[in-house]
């Protein structure tokens, strides 16, 4: 029986083969790989389409979403606003000016600050942007920019917005860091950081001379010319204790719900210049 079973096996064994043979033929190795290493499950990049990200802009002092858009349609220096013609259009945020002034309203008075755009020329060109967006506006989802972070003889911080999805935005619009030009002093402007080229939107004004801020970078914008007795009355009480990244992820709600007695920025504007 052994001996049947392998001589019946050979000619299963020649097709077998003759199959392969031609299966080579008529498909061979390389197009084989080219056919296998496609993948199936993913579009080609002539038919990808990148999913478009909401953007603001400003609408009566207020950000609003808009509809969805072309992440990339515009570039730095540029923001969606509605058009008659277009749901979205590319609308050109102006350079600041050389030397102005802006009108900031707290709860606790009113500071005019001085801007400097040799100082620092892309953190200032920001500030003029986030005031002409209405940044620093109150809203109705946000009561103003919260002094958040208040360090007696040292400095007094914001710049998170108290809408979460506004200060998402902003968080991921970084700018090139200056070279540092005039010195941290009592009552001069500055940009926050994380580390180099890291400024997008939180600010700090000196409450006292920081010249050693200086040596780490810390590029100055501008200077208060009125209001530096108003800005050493915001509300110490707690400190460095409120969390950012709450801050960031929860807003408004969670500044009212744990610290209630903060000051705020309930708006900015553009002194026009006589």
């Amino acid at each position: 029986m052994v001996g049947r079973r392998s001589s019946s096996f050979v000619p299963v064994l020649v097709l077998v083969l003759m199959g392969g043979f031609l299966y080579l033929v008529l498909y061979p190795p390389e197009t084989q790989r080219q056919e296998d290493t496609r993948d199936v499950s993913s579009p080609s990049k002539d038919n990808e389409v990148e999913e478009p990200k909401k953007r603001f802009h400003r609408t009566e002092n207020n950000f609003e979403r808009l509809c969805k858009c072309d992440a990339n349609a515009c570039e730095y220096g540029k923001i969606f606003d509605k058009s008659p013609e277009s749901c979205c259009v590319c609308v050109a945020v102006d350079r600041s000016p050389n030397v102005f002034h802006i009108s900031m309203v707290t709860t606790k008075g009113e500071i005019i600050i001085e801007m400097h755009r040799e100082w620092s020329p892309e953190g200032v060109d920001r500030v003029y942007e986030l005031v002409k967006l209405g940044f620093c506006d109150t809203t109705e989802t946000s009561r103003g920019l919260a002094f958040f972070r208040v360090v007696p003889n040292f400095v007094v911080q914001f710049g998170i917005h108290g809408d979460p999805s506004i200060s998402s935005y902003w968080r991921n619009q970084h700018i090139p860091d200056d070279p540092v030009v005039e010195s941290n002093l009592e009552g001069y402007l500055t940009f926050a950081s994380a580390g180099p080229n890291t400024r997008t939107s939180q600010l700090f004004f000196n409450l006292v001379n920081n010249p050693f801020l200086d040596k780490s970078g810390f590029s100055p914008l501008g200077k208060i010319v009125s209001g530096l007795e108003t800005l050493r009355q915001i509300n110490s009480q707690y400190k460095e204790k409120p969390n950012q990244g709450q801050l960031q992820t929860t807003g408004q709600e969670y500044l009212d719900a744990s610290f209630p007695n903060l000051d705020y920025i309930t708006r900015c504007s553009i002194q026009e210049e006589p």
